[in-house]
């Protein structure tokens, strides 16, 4: 029968929860997982997962009580910096959809200036709604490439992972 002591459970514990808290904000304030339609405990699935496989490959982490006042410190930092990566890529991803529109709206504003007589209302809603989808789909275009170039680099190091078992 398999005996564990509090010590090793503790080990265990330590080294897990740190990873595991940076990996949960960061997934759940990133913008694709990060959203309502993705219910909270698929997030959380997936950050126990992830933290599953990266856990080995890290370098050895502090040893700290995890119910200890530095121990809690340590955590709350690891969901700071997890929560900044996410709001990082948040920030990201928001910039270009602005400046797009932000672009549209002041070429709306030259109309208006040029031509007073065109309803900008009945114009301006539609072909802003037309040009977010186009400026949509142009920044799209080349995220599978992007995709693809990544993900067989995470499978490769995954292979590697595997082999030095």
């Amino acid at each position: 029968m398999l005996e564990l002591t509090d010590a090793q459970i503790g080990t265990w514990v330590a080294t897990f929860i740190l990873p595991l808290f940076r990996v949960t904000a960061v997934l759940m304030t990133m913008p694709i997982l990060g959203t309502r339609m993705l219910p909270a405990r698929v997030r959380l699935y997936v950050a126990v997962a992830i933290t599953v496989v990266i856990v080995p490959a890290l370098p050895p982490l502090p040893e700290f009580d995890p119910l200890s006042l530095r121990g809690l410190l340590l955590c709350a930092e690891q969901i700071i910096v997890g929560a900044l990566f996410g709001l990082a890529l948040q920030l990201l991803f928001q910039a270009f959809v602005i400046a797009a529109l932000l672009v549209v709206n002041i070429a709306f504003g030259v109309m208006t200036r040029a031509a007073p007589q065109l309803n900008i209302f009945s114009i301006g809603f539609p072909l802003t709604l037309v040009m977010g989808m186009f400026i949509f789909w142009v920044g799209l275009a080349d995220v599978l490439s992007h995709y693809q170039a990544l993900a067989s680099e995470a499978l490769q190091w995954l292979r590697e992972l595997a082999r030095a078992r």
